[in-house]
Order: C-alpha cells, then sequence, then structure tokens
C-alpha cells in the first residue's frame, strides 16, 4: 500500500494565464454535479486495501464492465455486470519482494491506453527503504515504468522506470518517501501524443505536487523510449530535468497528488480530478483536504482549483469531497485516488471513483463511487 508523507495532493498547479483562458465564447457553460449519496461499491469484492492508484477501463460494455486498479502491493482486475455489481476480482501482477527493481515491493497499475489492439500502462512501483510513514507505512523509492500486454492479462513489465528520475533512491531528501509516482497517462486530443501526469516526491526545495510530460505516438505506436518533461517555460524537452508543477498547493501547509485526467469530447476540455493534502502541526487540515477537479484547455495550464477568487470561462473548479487526502494515523479516515468514468457516449454522465477508509485496520480502504452528471447550460 502506498502513501505519501505528510506532505501530500493538491491540484494541478495552475499558470496565472489559465484564469482566464481564451474566449469565453468559446466555451460551453456546464456544471459538474454529484448526484446522491457514495455507494461502496467493494461489498460483493473480498479485497482489502484498494484502490491503491486510479482506477482504470479494460472493457466496458452495457451488461459487462472490467477495471484495472491496485489492492495491497498487486495490481488486479476487478469485473462484473455493472459498476453498481462488481463482483469478480483477479490478480494480474506482483511484486517480486526482493531485490532492488523499481517495483521490488509494490507495483500498481490503473489508467490503460490501448493502441493498435494492445494495452499499455504506467506502473507506479516501489522499492521499500526501511524507513516508515505515517500510520505505520512503509517508506519507499517511487518509480514510473511500463506495462503492455496483447490480451489484457499477461503483461511485460519493463525492468527500469521510462521516466527517468535526476534523483535515485540512493539520495537522501529528508523524508520517508521519493521518487515519482500516482501516473495517469492518455491520448492528447489529437491522439497524436501521449499525456502523463505524476506527482514528484523528490521534493529539493518545493513540495510534492503534480508534474506533466508526454510521450510521442508515431503510426499508432506509442514511443516509450523517450519521454519529454514540460519545463518552467511550458516547453518540451527530453533532457532529464526536474519539472515543472501545472497544479500544486502551498509550500509547507498543502500538496496537490493523485490525479486522474481524461479528456472529455462532449466540454473539448481535459478534466482533472485530484487530492489537495493539506496539513497543520503533523495534523489533517480538515477544512481544505479533500477531492477536487478542475479544467484545462490544453492539458498544461490549469485552473487553480485552490483558488477561490480564480476567474474561469472553461468551467468552475471545486472541493467535490471533504475528507483527509491521506492516513495521518492508524486510527484516521481518508479519502483518496479519485478516478472519473464517463458512463455514455456523450461523456456527460459517468461515476466519480475513490477510495474511503475510516482507518487502516483491516480491510483498510475500499472502493466507492458517486454517480456524476455534466449539465450543459
Amino acid at each position: 500500500m502506498r502513501y505519501l508523507l505528510i506532505l501530500s495532493i493538491l491540484l494541478f498547479g495552475c499558470s496565472k494565464d489559465a484564469e482566464t483562458i481564451d474566449d469565453k465564447n468559446d466555451n460551453l457553460e456546464f456544471e459538474f454535479v454529484l448526484e446522491g449519496d457514495p455507494i461502496n461499491l467493494s461489498s460483493k469484492l473480498n479485497l482489502s486495501y484498494f484502490n491503491d492508484i486510479t482506477v482504470g477501463v479494460k472493457e466496458f460494455r452495457n451488461d459487462f464492465v472490467s477495471l484495472i486498479t491496485a489492492s495491497g502491493k498487486s495490481t488486479i482486475e476487478i469485473s462484473g455486470s455493472s459498476i453498481e455489481n462488481l463482483t469478480e476480482s483477479q490478480l494480474l501482477i506482483s511484486p517480486p519482494n526482493t531485490g532492488d527493481l523499481p517495483y521490488a515491493n509494490y507495483i500498481g497499475v490503473g489508467q490503460l491506453i490501448k493502441s493498435n489492439g494492445k494495452f499499455y500502462g504506467l506502473y507506479h512501483g516501489e522499492y521499500h527503504d526501511g524507513t516508515i510513514l505515517p500510520g505505520g507505512v512503509p517508506g519507499y523509492y517511487a518509480s514510473l515504468g511500463l506495462v503492455f500486454s496483447d490480451d489484457g492479462i499477461n503483461f511485460q513489465i519493463s525492468q527500469d522506470a521510462v521516466i527517468p528520475n535526476y534523483m535515485s533512491k540512493e539520495d537522501d531528501n529528508g523524508f520517508a518517501d521519493g521518487g515519482y509516482a500516482g501516473p495517469s497517462m492518455l491520448f492528447s486530443k489529437d491522439s497524436t501524443e501521449l499525456y502523463v501526469y505524476y506527482v514528484d516526491h523528490n521534493r529539493d526545495d518545493r513540495g510534492v505536487n503534480i508534474c506533466m510530460g508526454k510521450f510521442d505516438i508515431i503510426d499508432g505506436e506509442p514511443q516509450f523510449d523517450k519521454f519529454y518533461f514540460l519545463d518552467e517555460q511550458n516547453n518540451f524537452t527530453s533532457s532529464i530535468i526536474k519539472g515543472k508543477e501545472v497544479v500544486s498547493g502551498d509550500y509547507g501547509s498543502s500538496d496537490a497528488i493523485f490525479p486522474h485526467v481524461t479528456y472529455n469530447k462532449s466540454l473539448d476540455l481535459y478534466i482533472m480530478v485530484l487530492n489537495l493534502n493539506a496539513f497543520s502541526n503533523n495534523g489533517c487540515n480538515v477544512n481544505d483536504s479533500g477531492i477536487y477537479i478542475t479544467y484545462s484547455k490544453d492539458g498544461i495550464n490549469w485552473v487553480d482549483p485552490f483558488d477561490a477568487n480564480v476567474i474561469s470561462y472553461i468551467g468552475s473548479p471545486k472541493k467535490l469531497i471533504s475528507e483527509c487526502s491521506i492516513p495521518f494515523s492508524e486510527n484516521s479516515s481518508f479519502a483518496w485516488h479519485p478516478s472519473l468514468i464517463y458512463t455514455n457516449e456523450e461523456q456527460t454522465e459517468g461515476y466519480l471513483l475513490y477510495s474511503y477508509g475510516e482507518s487502516l485496520s483491516y480491510p483498510g480502504h475500499q472502493l466507492y463511487g458517486i454517480i456524476f452528471n455534466i449539465e450543459l447550460k
């Protein structure tokens, strides 16, 4: 199970230009609305400590749903006749629990893409270094590697990270967590690139926040041999750099973490759901912590979801769920790892999925969902 230290979560940081993006007449007016109470989607599954990463869609039909996520230290598939009737689970990928591979002690895959008949995903891998995080959870150095499969069941795993880090697990950042974590990967609007959002735990004179980069696609084939980081000038570079934070919290009091990004074709917008981990006096700042939503025209510049005075013509960012975003102790409640799953072709209906736990006691956090509607005005 993976946890951020006490500094984690905030929605993708926005440049000031994102506050008044484009001509307001070019954008639809809409409202993102949650309907009803949270639904426990785990009640028919004998699983514990999940979802522990984003939730990816492997297959979605009127009579069958198959999702990919992580439980405990491994990647699993859960399926059933609908999202509200998930009844089956199977283990897909497990860590070796030995050695010094990037995924030696944890491997979690969530969001998937499919290209030329093959499934691809980025794994969040962990090497446990003997340190301890809040709640007694093992500390780690996290890496982002590749999995791929012809059938969505038997996956091959890259032995090295595909997103290189300028800091290694031997570098001490003064905290129990380090590296790159929590990936969200999707096709760009025109499907010529793969956008990747991830959480930078290096610290290195800043907090734990959301960065982005991309892989090229050539003739329908993703080019995972070269990753392009977004720099501070909004340029992409293959140089191994400290990437730009596209969503961030306030340094020393909150972090933006756990992004899940989709492109919504009806709105012609990128949508991100994420957590803000706000903290004070070594504990949770419940007033600010929670799951948020925000928007972007280009996937690079995001409306600041934490600025109450922001003016946006591409949707109103807001908090969706008020709850601590990480377990600050073994007995504290938390809600984390949000994902949006669309259930209609127009992408105006679906579920906000996330994991909620009253504590870390077995069976730990469980998968929950709330129905959403995007109401066009």
